[in-house]
């Protein structure tokens, strides 16, 4: 088949029946049909028809129901993308945005390397800032979860949770409810300088926050949403290594963290 050609960043692969060959168009823009030679057919893989996942719902729909690594293709993302999907959550469908379960993959790292993503599938990552802008622009639900090492797992959903493109430093927004077992330590916290709704991402070598003493991603080790600097922060340095509040109240001291996880399903 034709389309089996067209791997990530083609836009359109078209067939020739007259000939009896198929070839690819590999460009990034929309193609100009009016250049089109007779005989050629083209065709968009994201058309009706020829639709890839989104996401690890749309997944889902389509009948994939164990939690596992799966290739999605976010909107108007040059490249498909591996991410982990847990199909059994609160009735499944969620893409895995963060993830660690253990101190292998070092957090502290620089702007463009949150930009782009790091870390490991099938163990710890960073999703990548730019893909979820992309995957966040219609504000999905927001699934934070922290497994404690006595086997105890904890949750705090977040009904709208989106952030900027990178010309506005990924600014995260949370709006609507919010429910679970950790508490809200990310939207209301009771003190406005610890809030983080509104602020920007920081990393050590680009300081965003609103800390005027310093560099909360420096100081904590971590790129994160900061403001001066945070009553949570799932990307701070791996036990035995000291990391401040990885959500406090509830979780105090990351001796505590066995797994952490960020999750998105859209409504």
């Amino acid at each position: 088949m034709c389309a089996s050609m067209c791997g990530p960043g083609c836009t359109y692969f078209s067939v020739n029946l007259h000939v009896k060959k198929c070839r690819v168009y590999s460009g990034c823009q929309p193609l100009n049909f009016t250049d089109v030679q007779e005989g050629w057919r083209y065709y968009n893989p994201e058309s009706e028809g020829n639709k890839r996942p989104l996401n690890c719902k749309a997944l889902l729909a389509d009948g994939h129901t164990v939690s596992n690594v799966y290739t999605i293709y976010p909107p108007n993302n040059q490249w498909s993308v591996n991410v982990q999907c847990d199909m059994t959550t609160k009735g499944g469908g969620w893409t895995v945005i963060q993830r660690r379960v253990d101190g292998s993959t070092d957090f502290d790292r620089t702007w463009n390397e949150y930009k782009n993503g790091f870390g490991s599938v099938n163990s710890s990552y960073w999703l990548g800032n730019d893909v979820i802008h992309l995957l966040t622009k219609h504000k999905p639900s927001m699934y934070v979860s922290i497994t404690l090492t006595n086997g105890t797992t904890l949750y705090q959903q977040y009904e709208e949770f989106s952030i900027t493109g990178e010309t506005d430093k990924y600014r995260l927004y949370l709006n609507g409810s919010t429910t679970g077992t950790l508490g809200d330590s990310l939207l209301d916290t009771g003190i406005s300088s610890k809030d983080l709704s509104g602020m920007s991402f920081t990393t050590r070598d680009r300081d965003n926050d609103g800390w005027s003493g310093g560099n909360c991603a420096v100081l904590n080790r971590g790129g994160w949403w900061y403001n001066s600097c945070h009553r949570a922060n799932l990307n701070g340095p791996w036990y035995p290594e000291y990391w401040d509040n990885p959500w406090s109240p509830t979780v105090v001291s990351s001796s505590e963290i066995k797994k952490t996880s960020m999750m998105i399903k859209h409504h």
